[in-house]
């Protein structure tokens, strides 16, 4: 680790001590969506009880309203949050999501943010601009009022290791729901019919979103290796011109991977930035 990344996380946390020494209230309901084959969120969002840097630890010391405000979004088919639900794709996941957040909202029209790790991105992007049919299968309606959409290393157009025998094979490994697992990654290729689908709508995304904030790992380490490309959902000029001061560019964090105790969403300067936009200080 260089003495730059440590100095920058150290300032990170600093600030984070900050926010936690005078806590405030974040204005909107906030979602964090975890990403494939971590249903209960635990690889993105952290276990408080370690006492190392995580959403999970920090949020309640610098959010007063943080247990209600804050939905910690899990895809467990079971009380215990072990057994996943047994979706094959990432619009089967959109569409659960809408769903909760629908019946959070109540008929309401009060906006929201959400802050989404890998695949979880694509959740929400599914969520915004698929909800219709053919790809919508549940009728669900799309989701509105979204503030902020913060994602890191989300494949938008594609994970470059999705559908690899090297890929499928480490994900059969991880127990329950081997066959989902593999389809899920398989709706994650480049060319799979969800992705082209989701591309096609990068602007009916962009326009019914407030701002995005695309964010990633500079070296994406571990399985799923994100381009930047991928991750940012191509460049600025790729969206209509009438959308793309709603893009708030890509940011990338040094020295980290794509998940685990060393992954970006574990990165104090991660943490700090997500609040910071949540808390409406950044423009």
């Amino acid at each position: 680790m260089s003495a730059t990344v440590n100095r920058l996380r150290a300032e990170a946390r600093a600030e984070l001590e900050t926010l936690a020494s005078a806590p405030r209230n974040l204005a909107r309901r906030t979602y964090l969506v975890p990403g494939i084959t971590d249903e209960n969120g635990e690889s993105a969002w952290g276990d408080p009880s370690t006492k190392a840097d995580c959403f999970r630890m920090w949020a309640p010391r610098c959010f007063t309203n943080a247990s209600t405000m804050i939905k910690w979004v899990t895809f467990c088919a079971d009380a215990a949050g072990r057994a996943p639900r047994e979706y094959h794709n990432f619009i089967q996941f959109g569409a659960d999501l809408a769903k909760r957040i629908h019946e959070d909202l109540g008929g309401a029209q009060d906006e929201v943010d959400v802050v989404a790790h890998s695949m979880g991105g694509l959740d929400i992007a599914a969520a915004i601009a698929l909800m219709a049919p053919p790809w919508d299968t549940e009728h669900v309606s799309p989701v509105r009022g979204v503030r902020n959409v913060v994602t890191f290393d989300t494949p938008f157009n594609g994970s470059v290791n999705a559908g690899s025998a090297v890929f499928n094979l480490v994900k059969s490994l991880q127990g329950r729901g081997q066959e989902c697992i593999a389809s899920q990654a398989v709706a994650m290729q480049p060319n799979s019919d969800q992705i082209k689908t989701l591309m096609a709508q990068r602007d009916r995304f962009l326009r019914n979103v407030h701002a995005f904030w695309p964010r990633g790992a500079s070296n994406h380490g571990g399985v799923i290796e994100v381009t930047h490309e991928s991750a940012a959902f191509c460049e600025t000029t790729d969206f209509a011109p009438e959308w793309r001061a709603r893009y708030r560019g890509y940011d990338d964090y040094s020295a980290t991977e794509h998940a685990g105790p060393n992954g970006v969403t574990r990165d104090p300067r991660a943490i700090r930035d997500v609040f910071l936009i949540l808390l409406g200080d950044v423009g």
